[in-house]
């Protein structure tokens, strides 16, 4: 094993214990194991390295730590401090149908709304994908655009699905998709999977807490963590440069 992996290795462990993330991890000796992973790659020459989530940049001319999962991207440059997190909202299903019922079946007009709540550098917005099934209706007679949504993607909207998009402040009242709908035929249900079928949701949805705190985080840790791993590399080079 090169020298350059053995060190990658021993960051990775002060990161991670058992393949999780360790949130506060001990500064002290992630900052000895990545002076060492810089030592190596400058010897190598090179100057991109991953370790986990983490992608380092240690060119002096262009230095950056990126944290990035599934949800999350936190990044800082010697040019910008960049974040952007992704959250998914729960998938929704509503009947449409001239008759109240317990039970509707799995062929029944159906639509089907999907969800996510971005978070880039502060700007915050909500896109909702609507899906209608088993009806040959434009799915934008059952719509009706409020508080300044908007129609996204109109590049990809068809008649059977579209997307709305909608800017919210972390302490703005949780959306309810309902309120998007402009027929009052349309009836809360919830998939019976064993069954094959749409049973009618007889609890109204509500949010708790009514914000939207848990679909936009604060960052605070990993902002932290990036933070720290940048101005450790930066300390690095200021010490390097000292001594030379």
């Amino acid at each position: 094993m090169k020298e350059l992996e053995k060190n990658i290795i021993k960051l990775e462990k002060s990161l991670y214990h058992n393949n999780q993330e360790i949130t506060d991890f001990n500064k002290i000796d992630v900052q000895k194991n990545l002076f060492s992973l810089i030592r190596e790659c400058i010897k190598e020459k090179n100057y991109i390295v991953n370790v986990g989530s983490y992608e380092f940049n240690i060119n002096p001319s262009n230095l950056s730590v990126k944290y990035e999962n599934d949800e999350t991207v936190v990044e800082i440059s010697s040019e910008d401090v960049y974040y952007e997190t992704t959250r998914e909202t729960e998938a929704r299903f509503f009947v449409i149908a001239d008759e109240d019922k317990e039970i509707y079946p799995s062929d029944s007009k159906v639509i089907k709304v999907t969800g996510i709540v971005t978070n880039i550098d502060g700007m915050c917005d909500e896109h909702y994908q609507f899906e209608l099934f088993n009806d040959d209706n434009n799915i934008k007679n059952y719509l009706s655009l409020i508080d300044g949504a908007e129609y996204q993607a109109k590049d990809i909207e068809t008649n059977s699905s579209v997307i709305i998009r909608k800017e919210i402040f972390i302490s703005n009242p949780r959306t309810d998709v309902t309120n998007f709908f402009s027929n009052s035929n349309i009836i809360p249900v919830t998939y019976n999977l064993y069954e094959d079928n749409y049973v009618k949701n007889i609890v109204e949805k509500e949010y708790i807490p009514n914000n939207y705190s848990l679909l936009i985080p604060t960052l605070d840790k990993e902002k932290s963590n990036v933070s720290f791993l940048y101005n450790s590399i930066v300390d690095y080079y200021t010490e390097y440069l000292n001594k030379n």
